[in-house]
């Protein structure tokens, strides 16, 4: 089982891998005021604010897993349903492909 300082460096490197896995998140400011949070109009700005509150609760509260639910969130942001459900639920995608027709090729 990995220590806390373990699993505090794995959540520190995923916040990073976050973080540069969107080049116009990255330009935008660290600061986000409420102003800025009434609205999100992009997805970049959707997954910035993920960035940001990964970076957050890693920062303040590096006991929670959040950092690693939110890193996955933010893996699975760019996937189709399909596979979203392959990687959170693969016995159930056999019965979602003969739902929806659609199957592998």
């Amino acid at each position: 089982m990995p220590s806390s300082i373990d699993m505090r460096a794995n959540s520190t490197s995923m916040c990073a891998r976050n973080a540069s896995a969107s080049a116009v998140a990255a330009q935008r400011p660290a600061v986000v005021t409420a102003a800025a949070l009434t609205e999100v109009t992009t997805r970049a700005d959707a997954l910035r604010l993920l960035d940001l509150v990964c970076q957050y609760y890693q920062r303040n509260e590096p006991s929670s897993p959040l950092p690693f639910l939110i890193g996955r969130a933010r893996r699975l942001a760019d996937k189709n349903f399909l596979d979203i459900l392959r990687d959170m639920a693969p016995e159930g995608l056999s019965q979602a492909q003969n739902i929806t027709g659609a199957h592998d090729e």
